[in-house]
């Protein structure tokens, strides 16, 4: 069996998998270990991504919008100063 039918098998498994998932599942599958960089290249290739736009597709309706606005509406009364940013 072809590599690529393999990682089409695999997707189709496990459609909602992370990339380290999928790596886990191929290594006990296949005994073949491989980084999750490499994972995503070949999926890439093979144009098996989940992610086909930028945005979801709910972003624009309304129900987020007024979420959003929640949002802002609290976290505009915190202090700069009790912010903390995790990189």
């Amino acid at each position: 069996m072809d590599i690529k039918r393999q990682l089409h098998e695999l997707v189709e498994k496990y459609p909602d998998s992370t990339l380290s998932e999928y790596c886990e599942y191929w290594g006990n599958i296949y005994g073949q270990w491989i980084s999750p960089s490499t994972m995503c290249r070949e999926l890439k290739r093979l144009g098996l991504t989940k992610k086909k736009t930028l945005r979801s597709s709910q972003a624009a309706t309304e129900r987020v919008q007024k979420l959003r606005g929640k949002y802002w509406d609290k976290v505009k009364t915190i202090h700069p100063e009790n912010l903390v940013f995790i990189d």
